[in-house]
């Protein structure tokens, strides 16, 4: 697995049949042989187990107590080799075996379908939220090697499994992403040359430090944002990329989430009113939803997601159509 193109990075605790399914995707992918990194929380079910039983399949595998889940991605991201970093969690799948196959393809051919975004400044639109003539911090800086030719991001659509049902998430665009994340960061491959640029020194141990472990919920928002500021190009494959499991840690605190994210944004983009309100209106529906989640069982909230999902339901058994 050393000279792999893509590092596979999986974090995991105590979900050890999560796990297999996210091992047997990886690994089971046509055209390329992925480096496979497992970074384990000190779990206490059966999750080493499943480790050690594919341990041939991984390139290198951890099982400690850390500071969390950002904690842990950083883990994995110190070890990778790859030119192209995924972070594809326990339960998170691929959505087909020729997912990675492919967009190596893309990669070697040229053949992504958009073209590249960056933190650049929009001067034909004064008002848009990330123009960085009204943004805070320093201006954007191209990373050597990230260059309009070379993505430093590449993205594409997914689809969100709610146990009973899925539901294709299209990607939007970088440019929103004063708003919120533009697609899930399992649709994304980040070439991890552009994300040494941008890596926040190193912590006590000696790891370099990439994601910001002192953000509980939104420290992938801000990788994906800090990359965007730096001036690394983002190219979208219109393909769904990975199903990924919901009920993650956002979903379980709204409120929290927004505020989190709010203060995050205001460090990258400017705090103009329509910002503001923007996040006046997101705070207020999720202390309406988060109210729902406390007091409705899950078995209710799911009827109510599939209705306001109907027109983006997708097929279990053909996950790449709806």
């Amino acid at each position: 697995m050393p000279g792999s193109k893509i590092s596979i990075i999986t974090v995991v605790k105590n979900d050890a049949a999560g796990l297999e399914k996210t091992i047997l995707s990886a690994c089971g992918q046509q055209g390329t042989t992925p480096e496979l990194i497992v970074v384990d929380g000190d779990s206490t079910d059966g999750t080493v187990a499943v480790i050690r039983k594919y341990q041939d399949k991984i390139a290198f595998w951890s099982s400690e107590s850390d500071q969390g889940i950002y904690d842990a991605m950083n883990k994995g991201l110190d070890k990778a080799s790859g030119e192209w970093v995924n972070f594809l969690n326990a339960g998170d799948v691929f959505s087909s075996d020729k997912v990675l196959g492919t967009l190596i393809s893309l990669l070697d051919t040229a053949g992504l379908t958009t073209d590249a975004t960056s933190g650049e400044p929009y001067p034909k639109n004064q008002d848009n939220p990330v123009n960085t003539r009204k943004m805070v911090g320093p201006e954007p800086v191209l990373p050597a090697g990230c260059g309009e030719n070379l993505p430093g991001v590449i993205y594409g659509d997914s689809i969100a499994d709610y146990g009973s049902f899925r539901v294709y998430r299209a990607a939007g665009k970088p440019n929103d992403l004063w708003k919120g994340m533009f697609c899930s960061h399992q649709s994304m491959l980040f070439r991890r040359e552009a994300l040494l640029t941008i890596s926040a020194g190193r912590d006590e141990s000696g790891r370099l430090k990439f994601l910001n472990t002192n953000l509980r919920i939104s420290a992938d928002h801000d990788l994906v944002c800090r990359l965007y500021r730096s001036g690394v190009t983002f190219k979208q494959v219109a393909i769904p990329v990975a199903i990924w499991e919901t009920g993650g840690l956002s979903n379980k605190m709204q409120v929290r989430s927004v505020i989190e994210r709010y203060r995050m944004i205001r460090t990258w983009f400017h705090r103009g009113l329509k910002v503001r309100v923007y996040y006046l209106w997101l705070l207020f529906l999720a202390v309406l939803v988060e109210s729902m989640y406390r007091l409705l069982p899950l078995y209710l909230m799911k009827p109510m997601i599939r209705i306001a999902n109907r027109k983006s339901l997708v097929s279990q058994s053909k996950p790449g159509s709806r």
